[in-house]
Formats: structure tokens, C-alpha cells, sequence
């Protein structure tokens, strides 16, 4: 009876465990099921991802341009401005860029740009260095030493016409996002990046000044950020050497180099720049606008006044009003970036203007 009793709790304990390790077996197979059904739905998702993919290290877009202030990006920068006259500066130097011209732009180069009125309408290609570093390893240390381009082109103008067409054929594959598009991207931005450095002048730098050179224009960058968020407020030269451990001699210096401004006159004139715009779409009291742009005095305001437009800031208000396009953007977003339906629609007209008029240029009369 105690052998009985005992195989009986054995027999008991033996099904316990047998249900406990079929329960569990089952729950590692529901896991690894669930687990199969996640990764096919994932495996779904990069798929549909395939046919809408953004090329790595790379992009462009089509904006609208109004204002955009200083600011640096490690990726390098080639635009094409489709419409409008703006005004292109970069570390202090300004360029006056026009329809049809097509600029370059080095990675961390400090620049910004201003539409003009009505706005510029840009095509603008970014790409990042490690595109062409494993083909061409020094392609890191070099930069172009001019933004704008036209100029370096004047005996090849067909080709630097052509050029302009192939960044609109790039583009127009980029948002089409057509079979087998990113190979066509990356074969037209080649041939773009070869006449680009057959043409413009360039200069290599050692590793050691490419690093002194991005360091020195990051922190530029972010003084130049913090001077835009801030520049209706009080703001002293001292206390942003502070905050980056500078002597304010060194900052005085790194200011003039950079921007070809002293610190105060770059402050002003950011000040001014938006008083303008109080100015020309409210009604506000020009002592009230002084305010609120953060001048101390009023005297500073008419003196900018006085000096770029050749009156007072009572005067200046009508004097030149933008158009109803650019005044909705002035109050608030200095710029409209297109989405690609809408950048195909306006790139697809231009697109066969060039194909008409160069479709008989062979790629050998390209690189000849």
C-alpha cells in the first residue's frame, strides 16, 4: 500500500511536470511564432520601404527662400537657383547670385542666405563626403575655394549649361523615386562632381586643418545660433566668451575673420533685419519697434535706416513692401520646402526644356 501510495504521488508529480514543460514548450513555440509572424511583418515594412527610400548620405529638395540664417552642415552643399536674386554669404563674403547660377557650398561653412524680395526658388543637392571617399580618399581635405561657379565656365558654356540640366534631371529622379533611380542619381552626381573639379578652383588640406578649420566654424555656429534666439534680448561679447572659455580679444578676432563684422555690427544688423520686417507688415510705433528688436536706443534703428536706405525709420514703412507671398512667410517660416509631388510637377517642364535643347550632346562631349 505505501509502494501504491507512492508510485501514486510519483505518477501525480510526473503529469505536473509533464503539463508544466508542455506549457512552456508551448509558449516558446507561441514566442517563436510570434516572433516569425514580427519579423515577416517587419520584413513587409522594409519592402514597401524599398520602393521609397531616401539615398544614404544624400538629398535634395526644391525650397522657396526668404531668409535663412547662419548656419553650417557637415554635408556639402551644390544649388542651383531656379528663380529670384538672392544673396549668398558665406563667412562674411557676399555673393549676389542670379537665375541660372549654381553655387557650392564646403561642408561646415558657415553661410546664410537672403531671398531678396519675393523670395529665391533654389534647387539644392546635399550630399556627404563618405559618397566618394572610398573611391577617392582625399576628396575629404579638399575645398572649393568659390561659391559661385558661373564664372569658371565661360569658355564651356554649353557644358555648364548641360550641368544645370543634370542637376534638374537629378533631382526629378530623386522625388520620382523611378526603378532604379538611386543608380541614376548617383551616376549623374558624378558626372556633376567631375566637372565641378575639373573647373573650379580647389585647395587640400592636411588633416590637422581640416579638423582646426570645423572646429573653429561649429563654434562659430553655435554663436551665431544662440545669437538669432536671442538677439532682442541683451547680449554681450563677454558673456558669450564665457560660455565658450574664449578671451573676449580671441572671440573679438574669431568674429572679424569669420563674418568680416565686428561682434556689435552683426548683432545691429540681425536686430535691423527684423525691425524691417515690423516695419513693413505692422502698424506699431517705430519707438515700439526699436524695442522690440532689442536696440537700446532708437537712434540706433535711424541710423541703420539712414545708412541702407537713405531715411529715417519713419519713412521707411511703405517704402518697400513685399509681395503677399513673402509677407505671410516674413512673420513666421523664412522658407517653404516643397514636397516631392510638388517639386516633380515644377521640375517636370524644365526637365524637357534641357532634353530638347541638349538631347543631342553626347557624354563624351561631356568629358572631352
Amino acid at each position: 500500500m505505501i509502494y501504491l501510495f507512492i508510485f501514486n504521488d510519483y505518477f501525480v508529480i510526473m503529469q505536473i511536470i509533464l503539463r508544466l514543460f508542455l506549457s512552456d514548450l508551448s509558449n516558446d513555440i507561441r514566442i517563436e511564432l510570434e516572433n516569425q509572424k514580427k519579423a515577416v511583418t517587419e520584413m513587409e515594412k522594409e519592402f514597401e520601404l524599398v520602393a521609397h527610400p531616401q539615398i544614404h548620405a544624400f538629398r535634395a529638395l526644391l525650397v522657396r527662400l526668404f531668409s535663412r540664417a547662419p548656419h553650417t552642415h557637415r554635408e556639402m552643399e551644390i544649388g542651383l537657383v531656379l528663380d529670384g536674386n538672392p544673396q549668398l554669404n558665406v563667412n562674411g563674403n557676399i555673393r549676389n547670385l542670379q537665375s541660372g547660377d549654381i553655387y557650392l557650398l564646403n561642408p561646415m561653412e558657415l553661410h546664410e542666405i537672403h531671398g531678396q524680395s519675393g523670395g529665391a526658388l533654389i534647387l539644392a543637392i546635399q550630399m556627404s563626403r563618405q559618397l566618394v571617399t572610398s573611391y577617392f580618399q582625399h576628396d575629404e581635405n579638399t575645398c572649393f575655394i568659390e561659391n559661385n561657379v558661373r564664372s569658371f565656365f565661360s569658355q564651356h558654356e554649353t557644358r555648364y549649361e548641360i550641368m544645370k540640366g543634370l542637376l534638374i534631371e537629378l533631382a526629378y529622379n530623386y522625388f520620382g523615386q523611378f526603378a532604379n533611380y538611386e543608380y541614376k542619381c548617383m551616376s549623374l552626381l558624378n558626372m556633376i562632381l567631375y566637372a565641378l573639379h575639373t573647373y573650379v578652383p580647389k585647395k587640400t588640406y592636411t588633416d590637422a586643418e581640416i579638423t582646426t578649420r570645423w572646429h573653429r566654424q561649429e563654434r562659430m555656429s553655435r554663436i551665431t545660433d544662440h545669437i538669432e534666439k536671442n538677439f532682442r534680448q541683451k547680449l554681450l561679447l563677454r558673456d558669450i566668451a564665457a560660455h565658450e572659455n574664449l578671451s573676449l580679444t580671441y572671440l573679438s578676432h574669431l568674429f572679424r575673420h569669420e563674418l568680416d563684422l565686428s561682434f556689435q555690427e552683426y548683432l545691429n544688423l540681425k536686430r535691423f533685419e527684423y525691425a524691417c520686417r515690423l516695419l513693413q507688415h505692422t502698424d506699431k510705433k517705430v519707438l515700439t519697434i526699436s524695442i522690440e528688436s532689442g536696440f537700446s536706443d532708437v537712434r540706433y534703428l535711424n541710423h541703420l535706416c539712414q545708412k541702407y536706405y537713405g531715411c529715417p525709420a519713419s519713412e521707411l514703412r511703405g517704402k518697400t513692401r513685399l509681395p503677399a507671398a513673402a509677407d505671410r512667410q516674413a512673420s513666421s517660416n523664412t522658407q517653404n520646402i516643397f514636397t516631392p509631388g510638388d517639386s516633380i510637377l515644377l521640375l517636370h517642364t524644365l526637365r524637357e526644356n534641357y532634353q530638347d535643347t541638349y538631347s543631342s550632346y553626347t557624354i563624351w562631349e561631356f568629358y572631352r
